[in-house]
């Protein structure tokens, strides 16, 4: 006969303490947030399930409004792949960055780079660049690939995902507490619009709503495997003036007619917490810089006492190849980084143009 075996009743009481306190412990340290720059993220994806091991907080700032009411907390995260493919077809870059759930989305970017993450002999571009109109508001997605057999090269490609977050200060509690999320999303908009029939440089223009602002914006050009496809010559806000953002692709050497998808990301500028005046105030900056060599970089930043919102970018030729992207994204909460380069061809000449929106607190 098999006997029981007895523990004593502290012992046992014990051991759920011990594991009581270990799991406490645990969810604690997972949600502690991160504050050291390009230190990997455990945050979820509002799933439940953990973000990519390579999810990187990228930037971390906040601005104070001048009456003391109203907090922006503007987060930069980066994610990474290598592309897949084959030697004898393509390699195809695919990646997406999901913002922390008490965030929204704003803006994001992308890059390629080869597989020792540097700029220099890149022979991969941007074919899309674009936050997902989802209705959540918390994803930026980016597509690359290697242009022409013979260029066909790994790549690794970087997506950036730009996200925001509300507070207002609580006079109760002496303290700022943050507006949720879901509110946020009351006030914002993705507008999606194509062109009308297919087109070797395809071009389209997505307009925000009537009282809604522009933050950033992206373009996705859609492409068959395994044909030539067309690669981005531009993306996101463009112009000062207008509130729309703009995408514009080409083929290149080989001829293949398509479509590109512009993304407009925008916000009623309210201010969830008190609707009687406005949430952000906004500043547009465009630099263009003439393109004397193969392959330009570069930078721009807002001005002092702005956040980074959004980056665009667009590139222009005089040649008869004409010039791609392969770069467009935040470098860190204050500046924007755009790349060109010409391909197969020699094509030195044109601008490119590097956009940044900032925003501060009313």
């Amino acid at each position: 006969m098999k006997t029981k075996q007895l523990y004593p009743k502290f012992l046992v009481l014990g051991l759920v303490l011990l594991i009581s306190c270990r799991k406490d412990s645990l969810l604690i340290e997972s949600e502690q947030p991160k504050s050291t720059v390009a230190e990997l993220v455990k945050s979820t994806n509002g799933d439940g399930t953990l973000s990519s091991p390579t999810r990187v907080l990228e930037a971390d700032n906040s601005l104070i409004s001048a009456d003391g009411q109203t907090k922006i907390q503007i987060k930069i995260w980066s994610d990474y792949g290598e592309s897949q493919g084959s030697n004898s077809t393509y390699w195809m870059g695919h990646e997406s960055v999901v913002v922390d759930p008490d965030f929204v989305l704003v803006g994001g970017g992308a890059r390629v780079t080869d597989l020792n993450n540097a700029n220099s002999n890149v022979n991969a571009l941007l074919y899309a660049a674009y936050p997902v109109n989802d209705n959540t508001f918390s994803t930026f997605s980016a597509d690359s690939k290697d242009h022409i057999p013979g260029y066909n090269y790994k790549h690794n490609l970087w997506v950036y995902a730009i996200g925001m977050k509300v507070f207002y200060f609580d006079n109760s509690l002496g303290d700022f507490v943050a507006v949720p999320s879901s509110t946020l999303k009351g006030y914002m908009n993705i507008s999606t619009v194509s062109n009308s029939s297919p087109s070797s440089a395809p071009s389209s223009f997505a307009y925000a709503p009537s009282g809604y602002t522009v933050l950033s914006g992206g373009a996705k050009l859609t492409w068959t495997p395994w044909t030539y496809g067309r690669m981005l010559c531009s993306t996101g806000i463009l112009n000062t003036g207008s509130n729309n953002s703009f995408g514009k692709g080409k083929d290149h050497v080989y001829a293949d007619p398509g479509y590109i998808e512009t993304y407009s990301l925008s916000m009623q500028n309210i201010n969830p917490h008190n609707t009687a005046k406005p949430l952000f105030t906004s500043d547009v900056i465009l630099d263009v810089i003439s393109q004397t060599t193969n392959s330009v970089t570069h930078t721009t930043g807002v001005n002092v006492g702005y956040l980074l919102a959004g980056v665009g970018a667009s590139t222009t030729w005089v040649g008869s190849w004409g010039r791609l992207l392969y770069a467009a994204y935040p470098q860190n909460g204050t500046t924007g980084v755009a790349s060109s380069k010409d391909h197969v061809y020699s094509d030195i000449g044109g601008t490119l143009t590097v956009c940044v929106t900032g925003i501060k607190p009313y």
